[in-house]
This record gives structure tokens, sequence and C-alpha cells, in this order.
């Protein structure tokens, strides 16, 4: 009795029939897609709008420029590819999805780099000349809180101090110069995650103005 192995079909081609199916499988959905996209056509703008907060987002999200950069190299080759490839709505959609992603992360990224200003890494004990901009009294501990603009380049532009009301100066009002010897610190992290976060409202208050 003469005994024979199985073939090895490894690397074999598909049946013919085979690859007609995963053709037609591939071309029903593009389809499928193409004609989602041309009944939704008035809404797809939209999406610009959604890329591009997206873009924002990875920005606040992710850690680092590396991270940012990378962002950026994704949307930027998602434009490429959608707008290299002749194709429908589908290649121009990606097209213009990738370019909203890393416009709004280039843009975040390029205002932050924009508006950037020293800030204190750690606590010091410095003296400096600066103008009053805002006096607000501390009713309940008896103190003055100033925020003042700052001439030394090595310090933030704009840092508030807490002094006590009895020994300010006379008169001290917005507009007036002082020189003084103050401790300036950093403003606290979160105390618990997503409590208040006061060196983010110093960011932007200091952004916004």
């Amino acid at each position: 009795m003469q005994r024979t192995s199985a073939p090895n079909i490894v690397g074999a081609p598909l049946p013919q029939r085979a690859r007609g199916y995963w053709k037609a499988r591939i071309t029903a959905t593009r389809e499928g897609v193409e004609g989602f996209l041309e009944r939704e056509r008035a809404q797809l703008p939209l999406w610009l709008v959604v890329g591009f907060g997206a873009g924002i987002a990875s920005w606040f999200a992710l850690d680092g420029s590396g991270e940012w950069l990378a962002v950026i190299c994704v949307g930027a080759g998602l434009a490429v590819a959608g707008f290299s490839f002749e194709g429908g709505r589908l290649e121009r959609a990606i097209g213009w999805l990738g370019l909203s992603l890393a416009l709004g992360c280039g843009l975040i990224w390029l205002r932050s780099e924009w508006v950037a200003a020293p800030r204190l890494e750690r606590p010091v004990v410095t003296t400096f000349e600066a103008r009053v901009e805002q006096v607000e009294v501390m009713a309940a501990k008896g103190n003055l809180r100033l925020t003042l603009a700052t001439s030394d380049p090595a310090l933030p532009p704009s840092v508030r101090v807490s002094m006590k009301a009895d020994s300010a100066p006379g008169g001290i009002s917005s507009g007036a110069r002082l020189r003084l010897r103050a401790r300036l610190a950093p403003p606290p992290p979160m105390a618990l995650p997503g409590t208040h976060d006061f060196a983010r409202d110093a960011w932007f208050g200091e952004s916004a103005g």
C-alpha cells in the first residue's frame, strides 16, 4: 500500500473566486462610504472644525515637542495621501481632515511659543523694580495684594505680591513704581487631579493680556 503526503500549499495564490470575493467586498464597502459622504456632503465642512479641534486637543494631551511634531506629521501625511491619489470624496475627506489636524496642532504650538515668557521654576528671593497694575484689599487678612508689571527680563512679566496693609507705602495705587525685595514662587500645582489649576489660570490670563 503506497501512501503520499498532502501537497504544501503555503504561498500558493488564492483561487480566482476568493480574489474576486474580496475585491467585490472592498468595492462594495467603498461605494457605501462614498454614498454616505455624498448624502452628507453639506455636513462635511463641519469635520474641518472637528479635525482642527482634535489637533488643539492633542497639543494639550501630549507632553512634548516630539509628540506634537508626530501629530503634525501624521496629519500632513494624511493630507498628502488624500490629495495625491485620484479618488472620490473619501480621499478628499481624509486629506482635509489630516490638514485640519496638522493646522490645529501647529497653530496652537506656534501661539504658545509666541506668548511664552520667563517663568519661575522654583521659589526665589530677589530685589526688582515694577509698576503697580492693580491693588486688591484682602480684608480678611489685613493684606494688600499687588499685581506688578516687572522690568527684569529674568522674571515673569507679571507677578503678584502680598504685603501687610499697615506696612505698605502710603498712597500706593495703580501706576505707581516700586522697588522691593520679595519672595516669588510659581503657582501651586493642582492638589488633586481635576481640581483647580492655578498655573493654567496664570498662563492663560497672561496670554489673554
